[in-house]
């Protein structure tokens, strides 16, 4: 870990928020060993546990995110200011969701897109397979409730999958590099650290994993693909008709115009 003069190191403030939450959620106490707990005794131990590590990377988050002097350090000291996006944060166990940063290694406090990166591989066969089998139940005159689950299964990787592959080809070119911020910039006092608790983390331009990613950033993305120079004199009609059978989705014309900025 490093940093130039003047900044702080991540791990340091990373530590101080887990102090703060230390406090904050007290782990139920027991001269008991673990193995002699009832089980309702073990889960409240384990609850506690799981608040506490989830609160403690919302709270690191909210402030990363709200640092106006947020930055990247080389190892020659070398300092560029950074956009928040990188401290793009999931917190979830579902399958092939994400858990943890996106673009850094929470261990050296470095940039790391390569995680990111197999994410990517892995979404990207999901999103090939779910649109084949898609297609095939279409074409079966397969009932709409039917297809519910599977479009669902589409629009949760589909939709963010552009937005990560964009942000691994923006930071993959600082890989290594430290990030860091001004220690003017740093909670002081326990007040303002636990004011970062508490605050959700959830956000509409950073999750993957919850909620229902936009059918605006798959349109855009899709017509991205399909109309690379765009789509001349082609009518709408006809363009999201391209759209439909290349996403596997069923795309209103103005939601297309809207991600296109046309409306």
């Amino acid at each position: 870990m490093f940093c130039p003069p003047s900044y702080a190191l991540l791990s340091d403030i990373d530590a101080k928020f887990r102090k703060s939450a230390e406090e904050m959620y007290l782990i139920p106490h027991s001269d008991r060993p673990l193995s002699q707990l009832s089980s309702q005794e073990r889960g409240d131990r384990e609850r506690v546990m799981f608040e506490k590590s989830n609160a403690t990377s919302s709270a690191l988050v909210n402030f990363l995110r709200s640092c106006p002097s947020l930055s990247i350090c080389s190892p020659s000291n070398l300092v560029l200011r950074v956009s928040n996006q990188i401290t793009m944060y999931e917190n979830s166990d579902s399958p092939l969701s994400f858990n943890g940063f996106w673009l850094l290694n929470r261990k050296t406090w470095t940039v790391d897109v390569e995680r990111a990166e197999m994410w990517c591989v892995e979404a990207e066969e999901v999103v090939a397979e779910t649109r084949s089998r898609l297609r095939a139940l279409k074409k079966k005159t397969t009932p709409s409730d039917e297809l519910t689950p599977i479009k669902e299964r589409l629009l949760h990787y589909q939709g963010p999958l552009g937005r990560v592959q964009t942000l691994i080809s923006v930071f993959k070119q600082f890989q290594g590099c430290a990030l860091t911020f001004r220690e003017t910039d740093a909670p002081n006092s326990a007040s303002e650290f636990n004011a970062f608790f508490g605050l959700t983390v959830e956000d509409p331009d950073f999750s993957i994993a919850t909620g229902r990613p936009r059918k605006q950033e798959i349109a855009l993305d899709t017509y991205q693909r399909v109309f690379p120079v765009g789509h001349g004199n082609h009518p709408w009609k006809a363009v999201v008709r391209k759209i439909e059978a290349e996403s596997g989705l069923s795309i209103h014309v103005d939601t297309l115009k809207r991600a296109l900025g046309k409306k």
